[in-house]
């Protein structure tokens, strides 16, 4: 007979009624039931971003509730000019756009590592941001950014 088996560690013990209920609970609280509603009203806002036609590669948005809401900032990445923006706030809303591109430059001077020199894309006009009102969920929610 094994060192274990002689000490009685493989014996099979009943489950009783309220082990059998702290496992169930520990077992169903690490289950994803979904994202989390927020505990405000909110829209799914998706689109495209393009400066003057053309689909900003990366970049991010951010949906900037009035102040005094309590709803938070939501931020929404921009990748080859598609976004998605869950829980933004109903109601009216800034959008802050931040998208640059590389020049082809590196600048050397001032680091020890050869950083790429980037201008920022946004037309000047909408640096500030721009605002919207949501209303409700929409699949194209599109913002076609002009320089002129």
């Amino acid at each position: 007979m094994t060192g274990a088996r002689q000490f009685g560690l493989f014996r099979r013990r009943p489950v009783t009624p309220v082990l059998a209920i702290i496992l169930a609970s520990l077992l169903s609280s690490g289950c994803d039931n979904g994202p989390a509603k927020p505990n405000y009203p909110a829209a799914r806002l998706e689109g495209t971003v393009t400066v003057d036609g053309q689909a900003v590669h990366t970049g991010t948005l951010q949906f900037m509730p009035p102040q005094g809401s309590k709803a938070p900032v939501v931020e929404a990445q921009i990748k080859d000019g598609r976004y998605v923006a869950d829980k933004v706030p109903v109601g009216k809303v800034r959008v802050l756009f931040t998208a640059v591109k590389e020049t082809g430059r590196v600048e050397t001077k001032s680091t020890s590592q050869p950083i790429p020199d980037v201008v920022n894309i946004i037309p000047e006009r909408y640096r500030d941001g721009l605002d919207i009102e949501v209303t409700a969920d929409s699949p194209k929610k599109d913002f076609d950014l002009k320089s002129r």
